[in-house]
C-alpha cells in the first residue's frame, strides 16, 4: 500500500513548515520500517551491508519516500530512504534516533538521522554512487 499526504500551494507553506511535514512523514516511514525489520531479520543491518547504492531523486510534485522493503528490494535509495532505514533499523536495535529534514537550499532538502546524544549521521553521503 502507498499512503500520502497532499499539500496543496493553497497552504501558502514555507519552506520550513514544509521540512516539518517532510520530517513527520519520514518518522512515520521509519516506524515502518522497524516493522519490517521484525519481520524479515535477514535484512541488511545497514545500507553498506546491503549494497545499497545512492541515487539521486527526481525533484517532482509527487514525491515517494523509499520503505525498507524498496530499498532491500531495487538496492538503490536518495537521502530520504537512507535516513528512515538507518533510522528505523536503529530503533528495532532499541537505540533512540530520529529523521531530521535540513534545508539546504530554497526549495531544497535533505535527510538525516539524529541519535539523542547530538550525533549526527548522514547515511546517503556513505553510498556508492
Amino acid at each position: 500500500m502507498i499512503a500520502g499526504l497532499s499539500l496543496p500551494p493553497e497552504l501558502g507553506l514555507t519552506d520550513e513548515e514544509l521540512g516539518e511535514f517532510l520530517e513527520s512523514l519520514l518518522n512515520i516511514q521509519a516506524l515502518a520500517n522497524v516493522r519490517y525489520f521484525e519481520l524479515h531479520p535477514e535484512a541488511p543491518c545497514c545500507l553498506g551491508c546491503g549494497s545499497i547504492r545512492y541515487q539521486l531523486p527526481r525533484l517532482a510534485e509527487r514525491q515517494t519516500f523509499a520503505s525498507a522493503y524498496d530499498v532491500c528490494t531495487l538496492k538503490r535509495v536518495g537521502c530520504a530512504g537512507a535516513a528512515a532505514y538507518e533510522a528505523g533499523m536503529a530503533i528495532h536495535k532499541g537505540k533512540d534516533a530520529r529523521v531530521v529534514v535540513e534545508l539546504v537550499s530554497p526549495g531544497e532538502f535533505h535527510a538525516v538521522v539524529v541519535y539523542p546524544d547530538g550525533r549526527r549521521s548522514d547515511p546517503s553521503a556513505k553510498l556508492p554512487r
